[in-house]
């Protein structure tokens, strides 16, 4: 989904709605999870487009994550569906109750164009998946 204004002007609490927003509205366009009325903050319905992007909705991926950067590699193809630099990364987190096995990350391509990329992980890897992109941020801020 696009994300239409800067992580980094936010405060927590408004990241963490603006990316299980996200989450919401991808697993609802993907038949996922049932659409209802939720309320949601404002500024969080400022920050992000009405619909996302479906394209590689059910595509199966290799995701790799170093200090460098994190990929996305469609599994069946070989090709690259995402690759972003670590300092173009702005934000990762997981989904609320429902949405458990979701993860939500927040980042900028070489144009620039800032958009939030929901995963779901199988098996409960999602903490997993949070704790090491938290490392390889950390790990990166240190090089």
């Amino acid at each position: 989904m696009e994300i239409k204004a800067s992580m980094k002007k936010l405060d927590f609490p408004t990241r963490s709605q603006v990316a299980k927003e996200c989450i919401n509205r991808v697993c609802e366009a993907a038949s996922l999870k049932s659409s209802k009325k939720r309320r949601v903050d404002k500024r969080v319905l400022q920050c992000i487009s009405d619909t996302p992007d479906m394209e590689h909705a059910g595509t199966n991926v290799t995701l790799t994550v170093s200090s460098k950067y994190l990929s996305l590699v469609n599994v069946d193809t070989g090709d690259i569906i995402a690759k972003h630099d670590m300092p173009r990364i702005s934000f990762a987190s997981g989904g609320d109750t429902d949405t458990l096995d979701f993860v939500a990350y927040v980042a900028k391509d070489l144009n620039e164009w800032r958009a939030c990329y929901v995963l779901e992980c199988g098996g409960s890897l999602t903490q997993d998946l949070i704790a090491t992109v938290g490392q390889a941020f950390e790990l990166r801020y240190k090089e």
